[in-house]
């Protein structure tokens, strides 16, 4: 009975003894696992955000680009997101996602055991990670901070931040941010982006198919992408119905009408990118210099320009169906490697807004803006500047220059210019000489006023290259760029101010608080007078000289300006204005060569140019150029330039500023030849009449 009783003590003492080993070894193991754990999540959090990251935490979005009259002109993303509130998101939506992505999430705390260990099972019999368990709130650490790859250590990483997540914002504030950062495929972040562009709508206005077929696509974006494959998106659209079905959000008839109904996305989404991107990239390079890339690809701002879209489409039409009208020429000269460019610059002349531009024949091959970067030889373009100081000098439109051959000594050679013709017209007025671009006559009058006074007014005017004050100025052989031309010559059409080119009215970020607004640039460099005159000096270019081919083409408003071409026509130049717009149209290559033979800027650039204009105008009011108080307008004898006598043969209304009008009477005709006066007197009695 003793040993009995010592056997059962012993054997209680031995259970005892093993159960304390046991549960000394599980607790060392519990111990060292969560050691383990701690310094695994201890070393993890040093690789992870601060939860101060996670509370600041902003997404990219979109930054808009608009032009004079709210038309979206561009949008600039690394991520395409609109932000919505959960507030302003359909009820249908919310209860779909939840159902879809995570039904149990108002009631986990982040994690849902259930569908982890489901997700665990399918991972381990497939033996690869085919399957996650990530809760709505898991989905959004992972799109923010973290990378795709599929890891157990990534999963890790994860679940802590989840619980940082978790910890810092309401269940609404997380499907919020959710419905705002998930990806939905095609470059679009968040519902909004993906209704805008798969539907053309806001979220607020979705039916129930498209609303099915959208949270359909966070699950496989690229797979089920509606724009790539219609009929993988058409299947996860159905599944999705279902579940609706299912839970109860939509009864069996609004469901099965849904499941017939075509998917119904928006083709046609990328119009933007195709709009003036010679001037976007512009927009892009001036906001960039000012705020630095952040403000386009993260920044959400909204930049207000003074592009007209309409124009801007206007001009890219234009200079695309040009050049290939210009390139079917019979001797167009043509080569793959250094094809024929277009350049285009327009603006309001009277406040140096840019309206449209374009840089090239084709943005994707060549990004290189040839409006404002390319600097090349204007030719007879550059005349207004020296006529400008001329006129402003008091010379008068009636003032005689010698159109004859001249030979200049210039250092060790000899200046020998020419005419575009090869003819001479003797003695020839100063308008006539501008009118017909005459440049022998040119040659004399910097000759006579000075190729450093040129180079004065241009500056003055609005040309800020370089200019080497030479007599071959006068022809234009300084290079310099279209959009310093254009600036030159709206000094003239708004009566004698210099304006600063800009683009951007004003900038604003997403919570519509001013980042930047315009400060536009004026100052009066000429007289008024002086511009008007030279105003009326390229208006005789349109109306009977070099550049009168627009009025045969059909542009009969009032009009002035200038053609311009190089030696061997390498380079042709058209710029003109109305009073409320002025362009510029420079037509050639890359590589300076030959346009082709008789490639003149009244033959190339001028149809671009007068094509733009009636198009941009159509819907103006036709405006006039105002004489100022100034200016006196006298008749002449053509011939002389002075008050005529009874035997001028022909006479002309002519345009002085006050002072300068003549005061003499013509000296080369005599009385009783040519012009007979009393039948003008009678002629404007009967007008009074």
């Amino acid at each position: 009975m003793r040993w009995g009783v010592v056997n059962a003590y012993s054997e209680i003492m031995i259970t005892r003894k093993t159960i304390f080993g046991i549960l000394t070894i599980a607790v060392g193991i519990y111990v060292f696992a969560t050691g383990m754990l701690v310094g695994m999540l201890h070393t993890l959090k040093k690789t992870l955000p601060p939860i101060e990251a996670v509370e600041r935490y902003t997404a990219p979005i979109v930054t808009y680009v608009y032009d004079e009259n709210g038309e979206i002109m561009a949008e600039f993303y690394n991520e395409m997101r609109i932000p919505t509130k959960l507030k302003d998101t359909p009820p249908m939506v919310k209860k779909t996602t939840i159902a879809v992505e995570d039904r149990k999430f108002y009631s986990h705390w982040g994690i849902n055991p259930f569908s982890i260990g489901r997700a665990f099972v399918s991972n381990k019999l497939a033996r690869k990670i085919v399957r996650g368990g990530s809760t709505i709130s898991q989905q959004l650490a992972r799109c923010m901070f973290l990378s795709l790859e599929r890891t157990y250590m990534r999963k890790l990483k994860e679940f802590v931040l989840t619980m940082s997540i978790e910890r810092t914002y309401s269940k609404d504030e997380i499907l919020e941010m959710y419905l705002n950062q998930i990806y939905y495929g095609s470059g679009c972040y968040g519902i909004e982006a993906a209704s805008k562009k798969f539907f053309g709508k806001s979220v607020r206005d979705l039916t129930l198919s498209e609303c099915a077929l959208l949270v359909g696509l966070p699950s496989s974006p690229i797979y089920y992408d509606p724009l790539k494959y219609p009929e993988n998106a058409l299947q996860r659209r159905a599944v999705v119905l279902e579940v609706m079905k299912e839970m109860g959000i939509a009864d069996a008839i609004e469901i099965q009408r849904a499941k017939n109904s075509p998917l119904g996305v928006n083709m046609e989404y990328d119009k933007y990118s195709r709009v003036g991107p010679y001037m976007v990239e512009e927009i892009r390079k001036n906001v960039g210099e000012r705020f630095g890339s952040d403000m386009f690809y993260r920044g959400g701002a909204s930049i207000y320009t003074c592009a007209d879209k309409k124009m801007q489409e206007t001009a890219d039409e234009v200079v695309d169906i040009w050049i290939k009208k210009l390139e079917e020429r019979d001797n167009m000269k043509s080569d793959s490697s250094n094809p024929l460019q277009v350049a285009l610059f327009a603006m309001d002349p009277r406040t140096g807004k840019i309206k449209a531009m374009v840089g090239g024949r084709d943005f994707r091959l060549s990004q290189f803006n040839r409006a404002v970067q390319a600097y090349r030889q204007p030719g007879s373009a550059f005349k207004p500047f020296l006529y400008t100081a001329a006129v402003d000098r008091g010379y008068p439109p009636t003032y005689k220059l010698l159109d004859q051959p001249i030979e200049v000594e210039v250092q060790d050679t000899v200046y020998s210019p020419s005419n575009y013709d090869g003819t001479f017209r003797g003695s020839i007025s100063l308008r006539d000489a501008f009118a017909y671009s005459r440049n022998l006559a040119s040659v004399r009058l910097i000759l006579d006023i000075g190729p450093e006074t040129v180079v004065k007014y241009a500056r003055m005017m609005g040309i800020k290259t370089k200019l080497i004050p030479v007599i071959s100025l006068a022809l234009g052989s300084n290079s310099v760029t279209l959009q310093e031309m254009v600036t030159g010559y709206a000094t003239i059409a708004n009566g004698g101010y210099r304006v600063k080119p800009y683009i951007i009215e004003k900038i604003t970020n997403e919570r519509d608080e001013a980042l930047y607004g315009a400060r536009p640039y004026e100052e009066r460099v000429l007289r008024e007078e002086t511009a008007y005159v030279m105003t009326s000096l390229l208006e005789s270019v349109a109306e009977y000289g070099t550049g009168s081919g627009m009025k045969r083409m059909g542009f009969r408003r009032p009009a002035a300006g200038k053609t311009g071409t190089t030696n061997e026509w390498k380079d042709a130049w058209f710029i003109g204005f109305t009073p409320e717009l002025i362009c510029g149209v420079w037509v050639g290559h890359d590589k300076p060569d030959t346009i082709m033979k008789g490639g003149t800027g009244a033959a190339l650039a001028l149809p671009i140019w007068t094509e733009f204009m009636k198009r941009a105008l159509s819907d103006k009011p036709v405006s006039n150029f105002i004489m100022p108080s100034g200016v006196v307008r006298c008749r002449v004898c053509k011939e002389s330039g002075l008050l005529p006598v009874e035997g001028c043969r022909e006479l002309v209304d002519e345009v002085f500023i006050r002072g300068t009008e003549p005061k003499e009477t013509c000296d080369i005709h005599s009385p009783g030849k040519g012009f007979d006066f009393r039948r003008l007197d009678a002629e404007s009695k009967k007008e009074k009449l």
